[in-house]
């Protein structure tokens, strides 16, 4: 057994260097900004299915507006329901990209941090598209409020993903995966 030189920390004392963070192993803990920006995409996912929860509040809403837009001759019931199911189907899909992108960032995939920041994207697209009318509908309050949330977390995710920490930390992930 080889006896500590001087500068070896004694049992029971610090290290004068803080040791570094795991990049290495199946258990590798990400930095603070990945960790953060993965509770922000549940926080996503909740908000968005909190919008989904708030579209039978919307019904008189969405129903006024599919009639207000509908052609003459169209069949304002059948465009209503398909307005409702569609919104529904776009706001699970919505909630699974969510909590994939969660699942796979917190797993250090490099594709999923770029993945999420291409739908990050797309959402703001979408919301800023909708709130200037270019969608044809205009969102009812309840709609907007989810939906601003929705951006500005989207916003805060791709800010703290592309950060020197996470960048570094989703190398070291794909060097030990290779």
């Amino acid at each position: 057994m080889s006896q500590p030189s001087a500068g070896d920390p004694q049992p029971g004392q610090l290290s004068e260097y803080p040791s570094p963070q795991r990049t290495e192993g199946p258990d590798a803990e990400p930095p603070t900004p990945v960790r953060t920006s993965v509770k922000l995409m549940w926080v996503g996912a909740a908000l968005t299915l909190l919008g989904l929860l708030f579209v039978p509040l919307q019904i008189d809403a969405i129903r006024d507006q599919v009639a207000e837009q509908a052609g003459p001759g169209v069949d304002t019931d059948t465009l209503f329901d398909s307005a409702i199911a569609i919104a529904i189907v776009i706001g699970l899909i919505s909630v699974g990209l969510w909590a994939l992108m969660a699942v796979m960032t917190r797993k250090g995939k490099g594709w999923a941090r770029i993945t999420a920041t291409v739908l990050a994207g797309l959402n703001i697209l979408f919301t800023l598209s909708s709130l200037t009318g270019a969608t044809g509908a205009t969102p009812t309050l309840l709609a907007l409020i989810p939906s601003v949330a929705s951006v500005i977390v989207a916003g805060v995710i791709v800010y703290l993903l592309w950060q020197r920490p996470a960048s570094e930390w989703f190398e070291a992930m794909s060097r030990r995966s290779a």
